[in-house]
């Protein structure tokens, strides 16, 4: 596949992929009601967006599998639309990676990097956030989840990582930005049709 459609691929998808995850985490968190079975359906466009993304690139493959791989030590992906995108990507990442499909070098490296990182994250938010505003703004940042694929493709020349987490994370903070100026915050549907 031309190497500019992958790219393309790779970056819709990863947005894609980013408000859907975010908009499946306000269906279980936040409140939000659209239609019946929204909720569930949010879980099967980002299990389908985030295989998708699996199968286009070894590297990309390597960072959704230990994307989700770290939720899922983490215990994010705690609700049906969750565990059901995480299933099936990590499913997709299995069957990729059985065919050399899957960088597992960068998988390692990812992975340990997103438990590592977390683990300090969640220790310094807990021990000292509460004390610092900025430290809170700061880790709010998630510049772990940008720091490990931005190496990635520095060092493998590959920009794709990077440029499928910039875009994921555009899609999740373009829904949280779009949740946080709703009037409603409950009725999509009104929201939607102003």
């Amino acid at each position: 596949m031309n190497t500019t459609v992958v790219l393309l691929l790779v970056a819709v998808l990863s947005l894609l992929t980013g408000a859907v995850s975010k908009i499946s985490d306000l269906f279980n968190d936040d409140g939000l009601e659209w239609f019946p079975g929204a909720d569930p359906l949010s879980g099967v466009l980002w299990a389908a967006t985030g295989s998708a993304l699996v199968l286009l690139d070894p590297q990309v493959a390597a960072l959704w599998l230990a994307t989700v791989m770290y939720w899922f030590l983490r215990s994010k992906l705690d609700h049906f639309n969750h565990a059901f995108a995480g299933v099936c990507i990590s499913g997709t990442g299995v069957f990729c990676a059985a065919r050399g499909k899957v960088d597992l070098t960068v998988f390692v490296g990812l992975f340990a990097w997103l438990a590592v990182s977390g683990y300090l994250n969640t220790w310094l938010k807990n021990r000292h956030a509460a004390d610092s505003p900025g430290l809170r703004r700061f880790l709010r940042l998630r510049l772990r989840y940008y720091a490990g694929p931005i190496l990635i493709a520095l060092l493998t020349t590959n920009a794709l990582p990077a440029v499928s987490v910039l875009a994921g994370m555009a899609g999740t903070e373009a829904v949280t930005e779009w949740w946080r100026r709703s009037a409603t915050k409950v009725d999509v549907g009104t929201e939607l049709s102003r």
